[in-house]
């Protein structure tokens, strides 16, 4: 039996994403500002296809110029060094209201959030002025991982 040493990498497959994402619930942001690249790290909800989250009004990546644009988003789960999972999803940032055409898809997205964040939107809710519901419609997701030694598991002695 050979045994292995170094880390394996390797694409995860899309059940492996989805699990992934479903799974955690905190991620990062990335986005494109006029004074170049910024991240945030969020709370979010997947399903879908897409990520929700809730923010500030006043949060510099829906401000207008930026609500509609492309973004990343990003989750890792991580045991050791080279024991980890990773996953990027592209998409386009948009904001729900909870009238409108979009009331449907808010108040789903407000009850997932709440599975996060007790008592989101509701009385108690620990950051009431996170008041602003976002989707990002995943266009390409993609993830990696590594296995520390391979495959076959910890060297044996």
């Amino acid at each position: 039996m050979e045994i292995r040493t170094k880390p394996e990498f390797r694409a995860l497959e899309a059940d492996e994403i989805s699990a992934l994402l479903a799974r955690n619930n905190v991620g990062r942001l990335a986005f494109v500002t006029e004074d170049g690249v910024d991240i945030r790290p969020l709370h979010y909800v997947y399903f879908d296809d897409a990520i929700y989250g809730r923010t500030a009004p006043h949060a510099k990546f829906i401000q207008r110029d930026f609500v509609g644009e492309r973004v990343v988003f990003e989750v890792d789960e991580v045991e050791v060094v080279f024991g980890w999972r990773s996953v990027l999803v592209r998409g386009s940032l948009s904001t729900l209201a909870p009238d409108g055409p979009a009331a449907p898809e808010w108040e789903r997205a407000a009850r997932m959030l709440q599975r996060v964040t007790k008592n989101a939107f509701a009385p108690g809710d620990p950051v009431p002025e996170r008041d602003v519901v976002f989707r990002i419609a995943a266009e390409e997701m993609t993830g990696r991982a590594s296995a520390p030694f391979g495959r076959g598991g910890p060297p044996q002695a």
